[in-house]
């Protein structure tokens, strides 16, 4: 009996990796391979001195120029615009940019500092219980996760108020996803994967569960409104907790290679999703347009960065070589460079102070001379 259980289980394994199988081989790239225009100049920069670790991703990048990385010691590192190792600060993980170009960090112990790119502390306090992750309103307020409290810090750095869940969490199993509002409202994650909004009190507003266990970090768009995506479907929530439409994704469900992708809300109020290929999608929740890799190789599951002339920088993955992306605002690829490895490796790319693209590669950097921008992030 139990070998029959065993057999039905491996059948229907092998319809459902049928069925997904299927579902890409119907859902086939259409794009020309040439770009429309040249790539721009691109430069690589190594971390110095030799041997100093900045593997990871790109945190964010000063006026000056000073990145913010991960390394591969779990901390943080910090380097010049020409790649000169600045400082680092291990054990520590980030949390926010402030408006003065330092950042927020925070380790396992409850404590959260401010610190420069050269490693002095600006100020330094404790939260009851370790931080998951934080954010930076733009009145220089920081809110923070610990566990299943969200914690408000004035901009004199004292705690203005902390709201609990009422479910008890284990370890692991915490509030997640903080996203804040242009109005001041706080949304965040359950592990119960329900959408929770609160107001710049610290009150429950509304919680709504989109509809899967698996849902990506919400988007926040002007109006009160929230997208959030799931694993069928791009969720549009309203700024009363109500659900305004639902576009559902045209691939697979089992495609879920780096969790649910995250959405970005472009200037004009359309929505950017990576979802094996790449989708713009309305207000009113309809297709714009989508964008197919140059290759059947290739996937997208990264967030794009956007550039402040609309342009949309996007990473794919693929099985040896991803690729980055230009494309308009209208969907027409501008360009595409080949890298080294699998692109997805070490997302997002982040603009310089100089407007040049910067993507981690390797120990340093690729910088990409691209039009002006600094305004267009990928959602961190």
């Amino acid at each position: 009996m139990r070998t029959n259980l065993i057999l039905y289980s491996l059948y229907f394994l092998a319809l459902a990796l049928a069925a997904a199988m299927n579902s890409f081989a119907n859902y086939q790239p259409t794009n020309d391979t040439l770009s429309s225009e040249d790539v721009p100049p691109v430069r690589n920069v190594s971390l110095m001195p030799l041997g100093s670790s900045c593997t990871g991703t790109i945190l964010s990048v000063t006026e000056a120029g000073e990145v913010f990385a991960t390394n591969g010691n779990s901390g943080i590192v910090t380097c010049s615009k020409s790649g000169q190792k600045l400082a680092e600060f291990k054990g520590m993980g980030f949390v926010a940019m402030t408006a003065s170009g330092n950042a927020v960090v925070k380790n396992n112990n409850g404590d959260v500092r401010e610190v420069s790119a050269i490693g002095e502390t600006i100020w330094q306090t404790q939260i009851p219980a370790p931080a998951t992750e934080g954010a930076i309103s733009t009145d220089g307020y920081l809110y923070m996760i610990s566990g299943g409290s969200v914690y408000a810090i004035s901009s004199v750095h004292q705690i203005l108020w902390h709201w609990d869940s009422s479910t008890t969490y284990y370890t692991g199993m915490e509030l997640r996803n903080m996203v804040l509002g242009s109005d001041g409202a706080v949304y965040v994650v359950s592990p119960a994967a329900d959408v929770v909004a609160l107001d710049r009190e610290g009150k429950r507003t509304w919680q709504i569960h989109p509809g899967s266990l698996l849902v990506s970090r919400p988007a926040a768009a002007a109006a009160g409104r929230v997208y959030i995506s799931d694993t069928n479907n791009l969720v549009a929530i309203g700024p009363d907790g109500s659900i305004l439409w639902r576009y559902r994704f045209p691939v697979n469900p089992l495609f879920l290679a780096g969790g649910a992708p995250t959405p970005v809300v472009a200037i004009d109020g359309d929505v950017y999703i990576a979802r094996r290929s790449f989708f713009c999608i309305r207000q009113d929740g309809k297709e714009r347009w989508r964008f197919h890799p140059d290759t059947a190789d290739e996937y997208f599951i990264a967030s794009p960065t956007l550039g402040s002339d609309g342009t949309i920088y996007l990473l794919s993955a693929a099985t040896e070589r991803g690729r980055i992306y230009a494309l308009s605002p209208d969907g027409a690829k501008k360009w595409s460079y080949v890298l080294a490895h699998n692109g997805y490796m070490d997302p997002p790319m982040r603009f310089g102070s100089d407007g040049s693209l910067l993507k981690a590669e390797g120990n340093g950097f690729l910088a990409f001379s691209v039009a002006k921008s600094k305004t267009g992030m990928a959602t961190q």
